[in-house]
């Protein structure tokens, strides 16, 4: 009898969808030794096979063990064990001192923010992730520069960003269905936020800090949703999430917010993902495409 066991940071999958469930796993997998430290910012969970079929699943959540209530479902029973890469849970924190990364402030020389003529809402550059640092070595340029419609109501964009400096959105069958935040906001508002730089670290469970992001595993608000490149098939990579960061204001806005207008204020003056929400970037770093959406609670 042969016993083999899969630790994931995050619960929720359903093993009946098994291409479906063997994404989710090999994005969420993480090894046996680190699983009890993540599992006290997330639950964490572990399958058990015998044989290579699914015998039991376990939910951990801060270092504690215990049998899923609801066990091994009937449609989930034939699932079999699967081998894949561990991953390693990055923390991300706004940095005092120059990082590699930065949030806000104004594009590189020569960027160029995108646009679509389905999408009637401007893009908010956000800032950009650099392969000089280590965790994101294997980034395909030295600087991803991020720019997204945050007011857009929509399940995904995807961009090709084959010149990293003038990304294209690509038109999927995504933008048929968009929804808009605030009537105020059009293709012409220029918002821009402060700048500040950015950290990413390894989760370390001995020192407690903050953070207000991931990279290297995601942490869903609502289902795992990751993306198939649109160009090559294949699962896309994560590469990181922010949450809302009120503390990053608007440095420079052509929308007029009047003080007594608190929507304005809270969702539109800072660097707001649809208020308790997340902002989620994957890409194919082969393909060069990448992938950007918010899911808020």
């Amino acid at each position: 009898m042969s016993e083999h066991d899969i630790y994931a940071f995050g619960w929720e999958f359903y093993l009946g969808r098994e291409e479906e469930a063997k994404i989710i796993l090999s994005g969420e997998r993480v090894s046996k030794e680190d699983v009890n430290a993540y599992s006290r910012l997330a639950p964490c969970t572990r399958l058990h096979f015998v044989n290579d079929v699914i015998d039991s699943i376990y939910e951990i959540e801060n270092g504690k063990e215990q049998l899923k209530a609801d066990g091994v479902e009937e449609g989930e029973k034939e699932f079999k064990y699967f081998d894949s890469t561990t991953n390693k849970l990055l923390l991300l924190d706004i940095g005092t001192e120059k990082q590699h990364h930065k949030l806000g402030g104004i594009p590189v020389d020569g960027f160029k923010i995108p646009q679509h003529e389905k999408i009637n809402v401007s893009f908010q550059y956000l800032g950009f992730l650099s392969n000089t640092d280590p965790l994101f070595s294997w980034l395909p340029f030295e600087k991803l520069q991020i720019a997204y419609p945050i007011h857009l109501g929509v399940t995904a964009i995807y961009f090709d960003y084959s010149n990293p400096l003038e990304p294209k959105v690509l038109d999927t069958e995504d933008l048929e269905d968009i929804s808009y935040a605030y009537d105020e906001i059009n293709r012409e508002t220029e918002l821009v936020f402060e700048e500040r730089y950015l950290k990413a670290f390894y989760f370390d469970p001995k020192v407690n800090t903050n953070y207000f992001g991931f990279g290297g595993i995601p942490s869903w608000m609502q289902y795992p949703q990751f993306p198939i490149c649109p160009v090559s098939g294949t699962p896309m990579k994560f590469v990181c999430q922010l949450e809302s960061i009120p503390e990053i204001k608007l440095a420079k806005s052509s929308l007029y917010i009047p003080k007594d207008n608190w929507s304005l204020n809270t969702h539109v003056g800072c660097m707001d993902f649809w208020g308790a929400g997340y902002f989620y970037l994957f890409m194919n770093p082969e393909t060069k495409t990448v992938c950007m959406f918010i899911q808020n609670s």
